[in-house]
């Protein structure tokens, strides 16, 4: 930051946040350091802090008797001495305006600049008097204007002390010899001596350094004396240390290094607050007040904790969110998918326990595992979705010709079934090489395996009934040619009967010819025979 921003307004009397300032808080990641002044106005308070920012200009120190502070800025500077930590100088409205004349107005100021710090300074002027003490008056009702827990408890005094930041007593222009009883004394035993209880004194003398004590243990004091010449004085902040008093030039940097020293992050129940904490805190104070409550400083955090850790669990969802969208769906398989899911889960988490603010009841730790378990079912479904995509563009592209000759019906032929179951383990061993089609391969096979059966089931029934009508047809066709075979060789042996039958009918009649004629030529020689016989025997007797 180049210069100091209001982070709160003070307008007619009413606190408001500032946005425009509390959202360049806001940016502040790393742990704040918060040193907040308070005092009475036109007591150099904003010197003092442009001091701390090593700077010579900033806050404004004004040279008249009018007050130029109004509500509360900030200068957020990295710190000087302790690294990964920023340094909050907060500069608050003077008190005691008496253009304002509100003092219940003081009052919340000078709580917020108490509650938000974690080095708390107030800032007077001379030296430590019953005057001065006055003026601190509402440090004694600090334990009726702000409650530790939502219920009020007694000894509400001691309890603020353990929360209270040190306490850091700057007087200013001071001009006293610091001995007591002729003895030198420090800077921190004056202010020791300044607070003791007078038995002999009334109530009030007493309550305001008593409470002063309760509320702040731990204390420290510096006296500063003039800075220069009354003349020089208002031009302050353009004097080099060289034209300063010397002893005020040491003893700033006594305070400075102190400070630096000293303060430590600003925490809230030991967990340390950015710029972003911080600013959500000091709205639920302020909203707060606004409603006329006493701030409550467990219900600041309870607020406090629910909006950071619904932070935490947005931002733990945004960063899962972002690593699993790096992930190519479809993936190979549900392994891979979980592994990525089993990494961004564990960023997550750990962007979570980063962000988050006292979730002691894991109430938003199970809330933000919950929406990565619901995410990674929404991935998990994603993924389920894409492969199947791809798996049926796969199928759809090994298919394309089996498909076709279905449609043709060119399987519906005898041998079919082979030619189909052919084509069909052509088509499976395409899409099982296909890569990247995901965690939907196998189930996508299945699904077509089991439509083909009815395909299949119809195709070998038809196979199977061709294949045997053609069976039939050839056994048939096989059978008329050896019935064809066996009639021409029947044929043959039939004219070959028939010719040898001619031949022995020609033959026969030959020789009936031939027998006939023999008989014929016997008969009639027998005639004869018999005939001369009788012609020469006429006494003999033919039988």
């Amino acid at each position: 930051m180049e210069s100091p921003v209001c982070i709160i307004e003070n307008n007619d009397g009413k606190l408001k946040p500032c946005e425009e300032g509390l959202k360049i808080l806001e940016q502040f990641d790393l742990p704040v350091t918060v040193v907040a002044v308070a005092g009475q106005h036109r007591t150099g308070k904003s010197y003092l802090m442009n001091r701390l920012c090593n700077q010579r200009k900033g806050f404004s120190l004004g040279s008249t008797v009018q007050s130029h502070t109004k509500g509360i800025w900030m200068w957020v500077i990295p710190h000087p001495k302790q690294p990964n930590c920023c340094l909050m100088v907060v500069d608050t409205e003077g008190m005691g305006d008496a253009e304002k004349g509100d003092d219940n107005n003081d009052k919340w100021l000078f709580v917020l600049a108490v509650l938000m710090s974690s080095l708390f300074v107030y800032n007077s002027m001379k030296q430590i008097d019953q005057h001065v003490l006055s003026d601190l008056q509402l440090v004694t009702k600090l334990s009726d204007i702000i409650k530790i827990k939502t219920e009020k408890k007694e000894n509400e005094k001691e309890d603020l002390g353990r929360i209270f930041p040190p306490f850091v007593w700057t007087i200013r222009d001071f001009s006293l010899v610091l001995k007591m009883d002729g003895q030198a004394i420090t800077a921190d035993k004056y202010l020791e001596n300044c607070l003791k209880e007078k038995k002999e004194k009334k109530k009030e003398f007493n309550e305001c350094r008593n409470c002063i004590k309760a509320c702040f243990p731990e204390r420290r004091c510096f006296v500063f004396p003039q800075p220069a010449t009354s003349m020089k004085l208002k031009d302050l902040e353009s004097l080099s240390d060289e034209q300063l008093d010397e002893a005020f030039v040491v003893e700033t940097k006594n305070f400075c290094d102190y400070v630096y020293e000293r303060a430590r992050p600003k925490t809230v129940q030991g967990v340390q607050l950015n710029g972003r904490k911080l600013s959500t805190l000091l709205k639920a104070y302020i909203e707060c007040i606004s409603s006329g409550d006493v701030p409550s400083i467990q219900s600041a955090v309870q607020s406090l904790s629910e909006i950071e850790n619904s932070r935490a669990v947005a931002a733990a969802e945004i960063c899962y969110k972002k690593l699993m969208d790096k992930v190519t769906l479809p993936t190979k398989d549900a392994r891979e998918l979980l592994q990525h899911h089993i990494q961004s889960e564990k960023e997550a988490i750990n962007v979570f326990t980063q962000q988050s603010f006292l979730d002691e009841d894991m109430k938003f730790q199970n809330k933000m595992e919950a929406k990565i378990k619901s995410l990674y079912e929404q991935y998990c479904r994603a993924n389920e979705e894409e492969s199947e995509k791809k798996c049926r563009a796969v199928m759809t592209e090994v298919t394309k010709e089996l498909n076709q000759k279905l449609k043709k019906a060119e399987y519906l032929k005898p041998g079919g079934f082979k030619i189909y179951t052919d084509d069909l383990q052509r088509a499976e061993a395409a899409y099982i090489a296909a890569p990247g089609k995901g965690v939907k391969t196998e189930e996508i096979l299945l699904e077509f395996k089991s439509q083909m059966m009815s395909d299949a089931s119809i195709i070998f029934e038809k196979d199977e009934s061709l294949t045997a009508q053609m069976k039939e047809a050839e056994d048939t066709k096989q059978m008329m040619a050896e019935t064809q075979k066996q009639n021409i060789i029947l044929a043959e042996k039939l004219a070959n009967t028939e010719k040898c039958l001619k031949t022995t009918v020609e033959k026969y009649e030959k020789n009936i010819d031939t027998l006939m004629k023999t008989m014929e030529d016997n008969k009639r020689y027998t005639f004869f025979y018999y005939r001369r016989r009788i012609e020469n025997n006429p006494d003999c007797t033919i039988s």
